[in-house]
């Protein structure tokens, strides 16, 4: 099966970076031979939060959270440390659009590099108040599983770290913890 022109382009990127390095003889202890995995993960990461990936879910999921937010502002059926937490995911969700809001095709490199480390540093910190809600979850991707705490569900893979698998993960049988280095 042939993918999209940008899933092309990204597999062509992605088999560059990974061998980079090692045509100039380099004897670097990247398991991946070569010395192009940061450089690759950073551009990653930087396609990722970029505006034209990013954006269009982030403001999908802040109007919803805001009108799931409103629905739920009296009912009785969100706790008040829920609630605080889930006006904090709204808060970033709200300061990310703003950034992605105030991008001018003139921007100079170094505005975007300062735009993308703000976003960086504003989608880590809504990691830290965990999951939307489910039923925000469910309405923005109605064929995805979501368990309780709004988590995203792959059938046929087992749950992330910090959404039901130990982390770090352990090797296995004997419970020692898989460490890099």
């Amino acid at each position: 099966m042939k993918g999209n022109p940008g899933e092309d382009e990204f597999m062509k990127l992605l088999q560059q970076q990974m061998t980079a390095g090692s045509e100039s003889g380099s004897t670097s202890p990247n398991p991946m031979g070569g010395t192009g995995l940061i450089p690759m993960m950073e551009t990653m990461m930087q396609t990722l939060l970029s505006p034209d990936v990013l954006y269009p879910s982030v403001k999908d999921l802040s109007a919803k959270l805001q009108e799931w937010l409103v629905a739920h502002e009296d009912d009785g059926t969100v706790a008040g440390d829920d609630r605080t937490r889930y006006s904090r995911q709204l808060d970033i969700l709200r300061s990310v659009c703003s950034i992605y809001e105030s991008n001018q095709d003139s921007d100079s490199d170094s505005v975007k590099k300062e735009r993308y480390e703000q976003v960086l540093q504003l989608m880590q910190q809504m990691q830290e108040y965990g999951h939307p809600p489910s039923e925000v979850m469910k309405d923005l991707a109605p064929d995805m599983e979501v368990d309780g705490s709004g988590a995203p569900q792959f059938p046929g893979l087992p749950p992330l770290g910090g959404m039901g698998m130990p982390f770090p993960p352990t090797n296995g049988a004997d419970g020692e913890q898989c460490i890099m280095m």
